[in-house]
């Protein structure tokens, strides 16, 4: 491994703190009392100052964008991970990003859109990048030509 790229690792340990994390988000939440409003038991923030959204409830956001998405386009996604996914043929795919809104800076929503998302993207024929917001009922799908446009990303069609 090189040491001057550390992405991955860094990828890594995120991955496992935020892992951690939320496990022990999970064990409080599941303690807390039922009379607890849902804006509380929604939102937890963990002794290092991390602000988690439940994860079913990102997991709902999600689902919903993604279901929605397919009645548009007129075909039935399958999940091959959290963020990604396709059709049974593999032409039509996506990668979803929630985000819970941010009222401190200029910025009310946070995605993340990884590389490895963009390469699995350009292997599909009709390929979308979904965007949630945690307090909005709706989504937006971003198709994947304009995004790369967007953000500078060019694959060779070889």
């Amino acid at each position: 491994m090189e040491f001057t790229r550390l992405d991955s690792l860094v990828d890594v340990m995120f991955a496992t703190v935020t892992d951690v994390e939320a496990g022990i988000i999970e064990t409080v939440v599941d303690k807390i009392d039922d009379t607890t409003t849902n804006s509380i038991k929604d939102t937890f923030v963990t002794p290092s100052g991390w602000e988690f959204t439940d994860t079913a409830m990102l997991d709902a956001k999600r689902a919903k964008a993604i279901e929605a998405l397919a009645k548009v386009i007129g075909t039935k996604f399958i999940k091959k991970s959290r963020a990604l996914y396709w059709d049974a043929s593999h032409e039509s795919r996506l990668a979803c990003s929630v985000s819970k809104r941010y009222t401190k800076g200029a910025y009310p929503y946070w995605y993340a859109y990884h590389p490895q998302w963009d390469q699995f993207l350009s292997e599909g024929k009709k390929s979308f990048f979904v965007l949630g917001c945690m307090d909005l009922p709706h989504a937006f799908a971003i198709p994947l030509d304009i995004l790369q446009e967007l953000v500078g990303v060019k694959h060779d069609d070889n």
